[in-house]
């Protein structure tokens, strides 16, 4: 499962769209993304991704999700 979230996540990070969304967050185009986003899931994995390398302590080790 962890693969496939990485192979997805990957996707997002080569996306032409999703680069420039990124890289202009405050633009017109990266708003309407960003709306768009919520329903990609490339976005969502890579998303996902990120928010757990940054729950990630300066020990590296992750914290539990509860739920």
């Amino acid at each position: 499962m962890k693969t496939l979230l990485r192979v997805l996540a990957f996707v997002c990070q080569i996306c032409p769209f999703c680069i420039a969304a990124r890289r202009y967050p405050k633009s017109a185009f990266a708003l309407t993304m960003g709306k768009l986003e919520k329903a990609c899931p490339f976005c969502r994995a890579y998303r996902e991704l990120k928010s757990e390398s940054s729950r990630k302590d300066h020990y590296g080790v992750s914290e539990r999700k509860s739920g």
